[in-house]
């Protein structure tokens, strides 16, 4: 299965672990990570991620200098820059800390970055300092020579041992919304990224209840209503730089680029006529989304997410990439990633001894893998899915019997009662 634009990251498991969260909204990413709190292992992680990667993320700026030492990038390389709601909360926390902010030690980040955060936040300082690169032993003497008050700096070793010394000191981490904006950057500056850019998307519309929405008390108020509806969808799709063909009746179908498709739906994150249709009520729509490298895989990969759309319930809007990989609903913050042409024997037969069809298991897989947890109780497994516990029991006996899924111990309960059992999904 193609993996889409691999992306390597690299970083402190704190971090690692805001941006694996934050990278479940970019399905066209596939994220493989390399975390340590080593930051010498960083050089080692970059190496061996240039094999299988597009590209390279780090999460700041120090573990990037790091690896840029000893490796030479055959990759676009990005890293996550201190500034923004990450070095405002930063400067929060050392508020919180200290009141007196007159002298400010700081590392990776600029002298001019600071003072323009703290003058956004109203903040007085006398001075802000840099020092050449994160050390406490920089900042300590710092501290001694120009009477610092309060240290920010990129790596949490030093800001725990200034701590432990009596300095307020504050490990500047990004937030989700630095995360975010550092991802979009990185997912534009590929050369794959170039390429999929200039795919046919085919777009397929359908009214299921049209007879609803022409409900009127005059020919005239049927066709003002059918005229305003294709007005509606005629907008929608030049914002998407695409063309518009209707196919009579209930059907529409559009051709845009998978660039500009993924730019209107910040991507896929909105579809706005979907979140018209639903406002409105008086009509059920459905729209199936192809990706391809021509118009016939597109086309035929749009007839494909149509009906997953339609299976999935009203107002659904879904994707078919042109790896044959199903995404959506798009009106969900967390899309499901799942795939929908299978060659792999043993998933087959996997999916036959538990009693459903190969694209059946890879949906509910997605499901339950998209929360991040590892293990699950029968209890959590019907919660996730939507299921009686009943149904959760017997599934988790023939995903057991066809190795889907293993036993993985005991639940710790922190109160009286009976252990639950634990069971890992496992497909190797």
């Amino acid at each position: 299965m193609n993996r889409g634009i691999v992306i390597g990251i690299i970083g402190p498991h704190e971090i690692g672990e805001s941006i694996r969260s934050a990278v479940k909204d970019f399905p066209s990413l596939t994220p493989v990570f390399r975390l340590s709190d080593r930051l010498a292992d960083a050089a080692v992680f970059a190496a061996e991620l240039m094999e299988e990667a597009d590209i390279l993320l780090f999460s700041g700026k120090t573990p990037y200098i790091e690896a840029l030492k000893t490796c030479a990038f055959t990759i676009p390389a990005h890293y996550i820059p201190l500034k923004g709601s990450g070095l405002y909360r930063a400067i929060h926390l050392l508020k919180n800390k200290t009141h007196l902010l007159s002298g400010l030690s700081i590392d990776t980040l600029s002298p001019e970055q600071v003072a323009g955060a703290l003058e956004d936040l109203d903040e007085q300082t006398d001075w802000v300092k840099a020092v050449e690169y994160p050390s406490s032993g920089l900042h300590l003497k710092q501290a001694a020579e120009w009477k610092a008050t309060a240290v920010l700096t990129g790596k949490k070793e030093v800001a725990e041992e200034l701590e432990a010394k009596g300095i307020p000191a504050v490990w500047v981490i990004p937030t989700k919304g630095d995360i975010v904006v550092a991802l979009e950057r990185a997912l534009l500056a590929t050369e794959k990224r170039k390429s999929l850019e200039a795919q046919i998307v085919i777009g397929m519309m359908r009214i299921t209840n049209y007879e609803g929405l022409m409900e009127a008390s005059s020919e005239h108020d049927v066709q003002r209503q059918k005229l305003q509806l294709h007005a509606k969808i005629l907008r929608y799709v030049e914002s998407l730089e695409g063309h518009l063909t209707d196919l009579g009746g209930e059907h529409y179908v559009f051709v845009t680029t998978r660039g500009a498709f993924e730019r209107v739906t910040e991507g896929f994150k909105t579809i706005p006529i979907l979140e018209e249709t639903k406002k409105n009520g008086q009509m059920t729509l459905h729209i199936g989304i192809g990706f391809g490298y021509s118009a016939s895989e597109a086309g035929a990969h749009s007839r494909i997410a149509l009906r997953q759309a339609a299976e999935y319930g009203p107002n659904q809007c879904f994707i078919v990439r042109e790896d044959k990989s199903a995404v959506g609903p798009l009106e969900w913050s967390s899309p499901l990633v799942y795939r929908l042409s299978l060659a792999d024997d043993v998933l087959l037969n996997m999916a036959k001894k538990a009693g459903m069809t190969a694209v059946h298991l890879e949906r509910t897989l997605a499901k339950l893998l998209r929360t991040g947890k590892k293990q699950f109780t029968a209890q959590e497994m019907a919660s996730i899915l939507g299921v009686t516990s009943r149904t959760a029991n017997r599934m988790i006996i023939q995903w057991t019997e066809a190795g889907i899924a293993l036993a993985a111990g005991e639940e710790k309960l922190k109160t009286r009662g009976r252990p639950r059992q634990l069971y890992r999904i496992s497909l190797e």
